[in-house]
């Protein structure tokens, strides 16, 4: 058998390799996968965000819905000999009568508190409103507590009469004072509507129609019904200087005073002498004439009258705790009770409702 030896093909004949195929890089899937990852960390976020915000919410909620009221201790001493600090600040309406009745519930049948130190810094307010608070005050008195003012920059009017019962009170150098008096105000905007082509329609009921729209704004006042107001403001004067009289007592130095006002116009102007008794005159007074005419006891400061009020309990270790009132959610949040959706309807109501003040003011 013959053996064949084949030989090599010639290097032309033989074909070249074939490149190994690589499938193109994956890109859509990266993109793909990169796009979900950061989708998801976008979510991640937002949940850590809402879980944070969630639980703020809460925690606020607990913490205004606990009872009763912050305290923050001014001078630390026995438990059972606390001076209660409350500040009534700016003006007397609805919302500080309702603040001071939670801090009077609070302290009223605590046995420990045994002096109240009022803080006082408001030109007044309401008729109603300071009067609650005086009655409040006057409760107090009555369940043993000592009460001491301490007046800040400004104690007037309705201010004046929540201090008037006191056992002592204090005023700062600067103090402005006194304004006992009472007023009421509403604007008159008949000329201007009058401008613009607007007209209040009014309808009364027949029994009620000789009084029920007085001091409208939209329309000047009747000689009898400016009389009728005076009359009732009169009333409310007197019960005014009635408190003061009972709460200062033999303190208080009452003084005649005149003074010259112009009545009358051109030829038929003259010149009337008024005569009028200090302090009842609505007139204002720094704390040095306020002493003289038995306003006030002292001219010192806050830390004065919780040494004094502890002095009057008999306390000789006074834990002097300044109270406050706990505010709601939105209070926290934003630091005001009022909402926004409040302020429209409440200052249309203002604005048609003729208001009784107790109050100083510089129109």
């Amino acid at each position: 058998m013959n053996e064949t030896t084949s030989s090599p093909p010639p290097e032309s004949s033989i074909p070249p390799p074939q490149p190994v195929y690589a499938p193109p890089p994956r890109t859509y899937e990266r993109k793909k996968r990169s796009l979900f990852m950061r989708m998801m960390t976008w979510a991640g976020c937002m949940l850590f965000m809402f879980s944070l915000v969630l639980n703020m919410y809460l925690l606020l909620f607990l913490v205004a819905g606990k009872p009763g009221m912050i305290k923050q201790v001014l001078r630390k001493g026995q438990s059972d000999q606390i001076v209660a600090v409350y500040a009534v600040n700016g003006i007397i309406e609805d919302e500080a009568s309702a603040k001071f009745a939670q801090f009077f519930r609070e302290v009223h049948g605590d046995q420990n508190v045994q002096a109240v130190v009022l803080y006082v810094d408001s030109p007044g307010g309401t008729v109603s409103d300071s009067d609650q608070i005086h009655h409040m005050v006057k409760k107090l008195q009555a369940a043993g507590k000592t009460v001491v003012v301490s007046m800040g920059g400004v104690a007037a009017s309705g201010g004046y009469l929540i201090s008037a019962p006191a056992e002592e009170i204090f005023a700062s150098p600067s103090t402005i004072t006194g304004s006992i008096g009472v007023i009421a105000q509403v604007p008159n905007v008949e000329g201007t509507m009058e401008k613009v082509g607007l007209k209040m329609l009014v309808f009364k009921s027949t029994n009620a129609r000789g009084w029920k729209d007085q001091l409208s704004p939209f329309r000047m006042p009747e000689r009898r019904e400016r009389k009728r107001l005076i009359e009732i403001l009169d009333v409310l004067q007197a019960n005014f200087e009635k408190t003061v009289r009972d709460g200062r007592g033999e303190r208080l130095i009452e003084r005649k005073e005149f003074y010259f006002t112009t009545v009358g116009e051109g030829k038929d102007a003259s010149e009337v002498k008024i005569e009028e008794t200090a302090p009842f005159n609505g007139k204002i007074y720094l704390a040095e004439e306020a002493l003289s005419l038995g306003l006030v006891d002292k001219i010192g400061f806050l830390d004065d009258a919780c040494n004094r009020a502890a002095e009057l309990a008999g306390l000789d270790k006074p834990n002097i705790l300044q109270y406050k009132t706990r505010l709601n959610l939105f209070g926290q949040l934003f630091g005001s009770r009022t909402s926004l959706m409040e302020i429209a309807p409440k200052t249309l109501d203002e604005f048609q409702t003729p208001r009784v003040l107790m109050l100083w003011k510089m129109d």
